[in-house]
């Protein structure tokens, strides 16, 4: 009896420590970056999970979102984030997610993107995109200067919102809507490896300098260096509270993932 009372006393204890809404259906080890779009003012885009991958802010327009704000490009705007350490750390698995809202379409504009895409496609790392025709989606990644990708069924509506999400295993790429596996075509790993190159969200670069840009709105990105599962893919869809860092990284009262898991 006195150690079930214990037992549940600790469970308290640590439902008073975790902060409200966060999940234990994703580990949030691997995130590069989650960038919720719930400023509404201002020209900078803060990375809320404690990587300081914070971006800037041209041309773009905030209105309301899935959930809070988000971002509207009219084809000129865009996002742009330095490179960075945590950047800089995808190698052999990736996944990127967002939610989307397509205005007008325009063959091929990115989603979110790093690199310069090139013809000899050796130059870029990854592209969530939209496809070739009215519709498609797709998520790209650059292995050793080549290609491999899926570009996906005309699934997309125009004025609605979709989330979409690419994953790349080592072995495959996959494409994910609205929580629903897609296709995957074959991939191999490592990734292309980036250096110095900005992420971007809203359009990507070729040849040097920025291209496709992305008409629509965007909302919730968040990007990690390892490949999820089809249930983590779901579950993120639903929200990405569970990935902010809770207070701030300096103070030595945060509740890390890694100290609730030990317990």
């Amino acid at each position: 009896m006195r150690r079930t009372a214990m037992k549940r006393f600790i469970a308290s204890m640590f439902a008073l420590a975790i902060p409200a809404g966060l999940a234990f259906g994703v580990a949030p080890e691997g995130v590069i970056g989650v960038w919720l779009f719930d400023e509404g003012e201002g020209d900078v885009l803060k990375d809320v999970s404690g990587n300081g991958n914070d971006g800037t802010i041209v041309n773009a327009q905030w209105i309301e979102g899935v959930r809070g704000k988000a971002l509207k490009f009219d084809g000129s705007g865009y996002v742009e984030i330095p490179a960075s350490e945590t950047l800089n750390s995808i190698e052999n698995e990736i996944s990127v997610l967002a939610w989307v809202r397509v205005d007008a379409w325009a063959n091929w504009a990115r989603i979110v993107a790093r690199g310069n895409w090139t013809p000899a496609m050796d130059k870029y790392q990854f592209l969530l995109l939209l496809g070739g025709s009215m519709g498609d989606v797709g998520f790209c990644v650059s292995i050793k200067g080549e290609r491999a990708k899926y570009a996906g069924k005309p699934v997309l509506e125009l004025n609605k919102w979709h989330h979409v999400a690419g994953v790349s295993d080592g072995q495959q790429v996959k494409l994910y809507v609205d929580g629903q596996f897609i296709g995957a075509s074959p991939s191999a790993a490592p990734i292309n490896k980036m250096v110095d190159e900005p992420l971007t969200i809203g359009c990507g670069y070729a040849n040097g300098s920025r291209a496709s840009f992305f008409n629509g709105a965007v909302d919730e990105v968040a990007i990690f260096n390892r490949a999820l599962s089809d249930d983590e893919v779901k579950e993120l869809m639903e929200g990405l509270g569970q990935l902010v860092y809770p207070v701030d990284p300096r103070s030595k009262l945060a509740v890390t993932w890694g100290e609730v898991k030990s317990r």
